[in-house]
Parts: C-alpha cells; structure tokens; sequence
C-alpha cells in the first residue's frame, strides 16, 4: 500500500521565502489516531533526537528541494509544485523523494515568536489508521542573505548566521596555495578554510590570487604568516582526458553548516560522457553525487590522480544523477598565468593504496571554504 504522508511545517514569522530556510529539531514524539476522540495518542517521545530540515535551491530549478537528515540517514525531496491555500492560510508543497515516491508538505505560518511549532509527518497504516511523527524545532534560520533573513536572537545557529556561503577546495602547492570554484569565493569581503593537519584542526584566513571567471575557477592562498608550508602534496595532477566509464570520486564539504556537519564526504561514480552541460567541452559529466557546499572541490580517479574540480548538478527532475566538473586541464591554464610559479603535484604513491587509505591522506588536503 502506497503510504500517503504530509508534512506539516508551523513556522514563526509572516511572508518567508522559502529559498535557504534551515530548521533543527530536538524533540520527537510518535503518535497513533484515535478515531474516537478525534486526537492524536501519544505512543513515545524522545527528547534527545536531533533532526535537520533545509530549504534549498538549485542550480537548475526554481522549485528547489528539501533535505531531511537524522543522525547518518539523508532523504531528499525535490519541490514539484507549490500553492497557497487561503481557507487554511496555509502553503502546499508537492513533494518527490529522491527514491521517487511522492509526498505533500502543508506550512502554516505562525508569529508567535515563542513557540516555533514543529513539523508532523502522518501516513497510513496498514489497518488504514494514521500515525505520526512530530518534530518540535529548536532553531530556524537562513543561508542566503540576498533572501528576506529571519530573526531570532535566541535561537539561530552562530556558525551558519556567521558566514554567507560555504563551499570546498584543495591544495595545489606545498605553500598554501589552493584551487576552487569562482562562484564560491565571488563578491566575497572575508574567506576563511578549515583543514586538518596530523588530526589538529588548522583555521586559517585566505586571499584571491587570480580568478578565471569564464571557467568558474579561482585560485586563493593561505594569508596567515603562521601557516607552516607542506613537505609536499601527495597526489598526481594530470590533464589527460579520462575515459566514459572510469571510475572516479569527490571529496567536499556539502551543506557543512547546515544538514550534513562538517565531517568531509566521500562520492563516487563514473565518467558519463567527456562534455558537459549543452556539450560544453571543458567539464566531464559524473554520475558522482553533488550537493551545494560540494563546489570546487577535487574529483580523483582510483588511481589517486586529480582530473576535475567539481562544479554542479542537475536535479532529478531534469535527470539523475548527473553532475559536472571543469576538468583539471582548464586549471593548469589559470596556473600558467599565475604571477607566481607553482609546481603541480606530482606524487604517484598513492595508486597502490586502497581507497580507505587514499581518501584518509588526502582528506586532509581538502579544506572548507567559508565566505562573507
């Protein structure tokens, strides 16, 4: 039996866009129907449960997604319509998760600022009752600061209210040097990256050194005088073109301030096809999965070569699982044009390793990119 589920979202301030809203939840109770009382039963609560909820659009699509994450498990679901009901004063969503079932979101907007609300899932049961999970939130805020912001002084997350936008990198030189997506650093007063360093976080902040717009690629350093240099870099750049069907990965840092932590993350996948988006001869399409904070980040093949930097996706409504990176070709050429001059790495020890191996060496040449 297909179960029918509707999200309920009570929010606390009148005439948000949606575009970016985050919302934390740390309060669970699960509820059964009572036909004769006409009210929900409690069946259990968990008052530790910590559940995360993102509003989020894409690079693709004005409908966006919704992300949904508790503890390791991530749901998302993409935005296929979206109405306002005037007899509820309520906003209605068409929902389809990324396992392709459908669902519906009902948000009801409230201004009392005291009592956030919650979020109730309720779906049929077998014997054809209802139950329910809801979720009380703790904090709401947003990402972008183009959109109208939300104001709550009580309880939004520093971190996220702090920075403007996130996105992933990597070093190219012994000296603090690393590559990124353009878009990620653009109009960008502050950046500041995160990386570990023999199991020690290292916070440093970082400077533009020369972008190539065009591209969507740009190349920063590290500008704090206490960054010690590296002994060196231990992967191999490589500009050959690689094969439909090789197999390749990503490591990055997606939605790290927001739904997913700022552990790094593993994709994988293959070479799709050696153009990009409309054909465009400079990026691979990937069926490597994406998300947003994942931009200008490394895409290895299994050999511990870098031949991408990773740059976006499309959404399931438009296809799955494609994802495109700027091959690494395009970043020699902004390199070349550096007013300084940097070795590429060349370091081939890694291709005997397994693959656990190789990611944990180079994870720790990944860094979190954060911007205001």
């Amino acid at each position: 039996m297909t179960n029918l589920i509707i999200l309920i979202v009570f929010l606390f301030s009148i005439g948000v866009n949606y575009s970016q809203i985050n919302i934390s939840t740390n309060y669970r109770e699960d509820l059964v129907w009572n036909d004769k009382t006409e009210k929900w039963d409690l069946v259990s609560s968990n008052p530790d449960e910590i559940t995360f909820f993102e509003f989020e659009d894409t690079v693709h699509t004005e409908k966006g997604i919704i992300i949904h994450r508790t503890g390791d498990i991530t749901s998302a679901y993409l935005i296929k319509s979206h109405k306002y009901d005037e007899e509820y004063d309520s906003d209605e969503f068409e929902l389809v998760s990324d396992v392709g079932n459908r669902y519906y979101l009902l948000v009801k907007i409230s201004s009392d600022k005291d009592n956030l609300g919650c979020l109730m899932f309720t779906a049929t049961t077998e014997d054809n009752g209802f139950r329910a999970v809801k979720h009380y939130i703790k904090n709401i805020w947003v990402t972008d600061d183009d959109e109208d912001s939300i104001e709550n002084n009580n309880s939004i997350d520093s971190e996220a209210d702090n920075w403007t936008g996130t996105g992933t990198g990597f070093f190219i030189d012994r000296r603090g040097y690393f590559a990124t997506n353009f878009h990620v650093i653009e109009n960008a007063k502050e950046i500041e990256i995160e990386f570990y360093r023999n199991g020690q976080l290292q916070i440093h902040k970082a400077e533009l050194v020369k972008e190539d717009k065009k591209n969507d690629l740009a190349i920063l350093k590290i500008s704090d005088k206490d960054f010690e240099i590296f002994a060196g870099i231990p992967y191999n750049y490589t500009t050959n073109i690689a094969d439909v069907g090789e197999e390749v990965f990503a490591l990055g840092y997606p939605m790290a301030l927001t739904l997913m932590g700022k552990d790094i993350k593993f994709t994988d996948g293959k070479i799709s096809s050696r153009t990009g988006f409309d054909g465009d001869i400079a990026n691979y399409q990937t069926t490597t999965p994406l998300q947003s904070g994942n931009s200008g980040g490394p895409l290895f093949d299994y050999n511990g070569n870098l031949i991408g930097i990773n740059t976006s996706h499309l959404t399931p409504d438009v296809a799955d699982n494609v994802s495109y990176s700027i091959k690494s070709s395009y970043l020699k050429n902004l390199v070349d044009v550096l007013p300084v001059n940097i070795l590429l790495p060349d370091n081939k020890k890694l291709i005997d390793l397994k693959l656990t191996e190789k990611i944990k060496i180079l994870s720790d040449y990944v860094v979190f990119i954060k911007i205001k």
